[in-house]
């Protein structure tokens, strides 16, 4: 059961960037007193709930990482929505001169 001794940390991950970032914390009210079955039940309640969330303020999914005497460790998943995916053009070929110029760099 989680108790208010064991560290809680939270990774935060920016489904835009990719990036991940871990900051330690006190375990909410909503988990206190809860095992890793209820945890785990209690986060998939949670992202069955917010499937298909747009709001940027909260996250989309949370998921349970690790769960130990000492610590739990959950992943709150900022997920970037359909409208604002992006492609970067990293070249545009005219020509198979212009291709040919380009690719002899990687051959």
């Amino acid at each position: 059961r989680t108790n208010t001794s064991m560290k809680y940390i939270v990774e935060v991950y920016e489904g835009v960037t990719g990036v991940i970032t871990r900051e330690e914390s006190t375990i909410p009210a909503e988990i206190a007193g809860k095992t890793r079955e209820e945890l785990e039940q209690y986060f998939a309640d949670y992202n069955e709930a917010h499937e298909g969330e747009t709001n940027k303020e909260i996250p989309q999914q949370k998921e349970l990482i690790s769960f130990s005497k000492d610590q739990i460790v959950v992943r709150e998943n900022y997920l970037v929505d359909e409208e604002e995916k992006q492609v970067n053009i990293m070249a545009i070929f005219n020509s198979k001169k212009d291709y040919m110029r380009v690719m002899k760099n990687f051959i």
